[in-house]
């Protein structure tokens, strides 16, 4: 028998807590005792009907599931930020693809496995496949939790091995020098990107009121990331990204100069009561490294709308640095400056220390593979003053 409490408020209703078939405590209140229960009596019989018809049904297809997980991430009052919902969106929608209509619980762990293996065959990268089986995760214990679901096989469909890494990429120093020696215009952003390793959502949500030149240190303390085109605010990542970045020497005469043009209200990178949309900044950030040299025109291709199946070819100047390459710059100038891994985590803002951890891990092995090049340099001179000395003793021979 259920556990149940009765006690009556002080507002005068009696309340019964009782746990239902999920497992979840539930409230139920009325006038009396006996109206609370028949409402608790109610909330179960609705429940063993909605279970009764799923079980007829064949049980609920995962493209039904996924399809109330994607609502309830998408909700106002969603657990979620709403940047991590529109990233498992586009997840979902291709694993609805990849599942459709078969039940829920007809998806066992090598089903799973067989998308996973897809996404490899295919050229994926690991973080690709970690994030799909993250989500899919995700709508099986919605499922579990909410839809009467009874297992989740994820824990046991494992990455494939040998899976492609994603390329740390960072701007080059010829890249770098150019962007240097144009600090004027957008120049600035890539010094703000570079000195202090803020996500661009950051960058956006930053206001001159964060800046405190006088304690020399950067507070973000919300992020500005697009929806379409436009900005909306937004709590930072994580926890951690609640930091104090600190001022460093090479950008304070620039960050000096730029703040005595603005309020504390303005934005720091739009200079403007507000922050920049997203067409904003890829414009003026592509113009400015269309003028270096540093773009490239590419072919894009949309859908015309009101005109099924025709596509438009249209060609769009893109920047080939960004501000994220910016980002792992600053990553791995903390590894070289020698500054340990707990306080880069603290400075980028990692939630998770392994994160730093396989960043620095990466630059390591990256390191190995200069050593390695050093060595076979020293082998092939070695090698080359061996042949001349041999020559030589050939020649005094004669």
């Amino acid at each position: 028998m259920p556990k149940s409490k009765k006690a009556q408020r002080k507002d005068g209703l009696f309340q019964v807590r009782r746990t239902m078939p999920d497992g979840k405590m539930k409230s139920y209140y009325g006038h009396t005792k006996t109206e609370a229960e028949i409402k608790y009596k109610n909330a179960i019989q609705t429940w063993n009907e909605e279970n009764e018809k799923i079980k007829k049904k064949g049980g609920l297809s995962y493209a039904e599931v996924a399809e109330k997980f994607q609502a309830y991430i998408t909700s106002p009052n969603a657990p979620i930020r709403r940047g991590t919902a529109k990233s498992y969106i586009k997840h979902i929608r291709l694993t609805k693809e990849y599942f459709g209509d078969t039940p829920m619980q007809d998806i066992d762990a090598q089903q799973i496995k067989s998308y996973l293996d897809k996404l490899n065959a295919e050229g994926k990268a690991k973080k690709t496949a970690e994030n799909a089986r993250s989500v899919i995760s995700c709508i099986f214990t919605h499922w579990c939790n909410y839809l009467h679901g009874t297992h989740n096989p994820v824990r046991d469909a494992k990455i494939p091995k040998r899976m492609r890494v994603t390329e740390r990429k960072e701007p080059t120093k010829e890249q770098r020098e150019l962007i240097e020696a144009h600090p004027e215009g957008c120049g600035f952003w890539a010094q703000l990107f570079e000195y202090t390793g803020m996500r661009l959502g950051e960058a956006n949500g930053l206001q001159w009121k964060d800046v405190d030149l006088a304690a020399g240190k950067i507070t973000p303390k919300e992020a500005q990331p697009w929806d379409g085109n436009q900005s909306y605010q937004e709590e930072l990542k994580t926890a951690k990204a609640y930091r104090s970045i600190p001022i460093l020497n090479k950008f304070r005469p620039a960050l000096e100069e730029e703040s005595k043009k603005h309020s504390p209200e303005d934005y720091v990178m739009s200079g403007e009561k507000k922050p920049l949309t997203k067409s904003q900044y890829e414009w003026r950030w592509a113009i400015y490294c269309r003028s270096l040299g540093l773009s490239e025109k590419r072919e894009k291709h949309s859908k015309i709308k009101d005109q099924p199946g025709k596509i438009r070819t249209y060609y769009k100047w893109t920047a080939k640095v960004t501000a994220h390459q910016f980002r792992h710059l600053y990553a791995s100038n903390l590894f070289y400056a020698g500054v340990p891994d707990k306080v880069a985590q603290k400075l980028m803002g990692h939630a998770d220390i392994r994160t730093t951890r396989q960043i620095y891990q990466q630059l390591r092995d990256e390191e190995d593979l200069q050593y390695t090049d050093m060595l076979n340099e020293y082998l092939a001179q070695k090698d080359k003053k061996s042949d001349q000395i041999g020559k030589k003793l050939v020649n005094a021979k004669k």
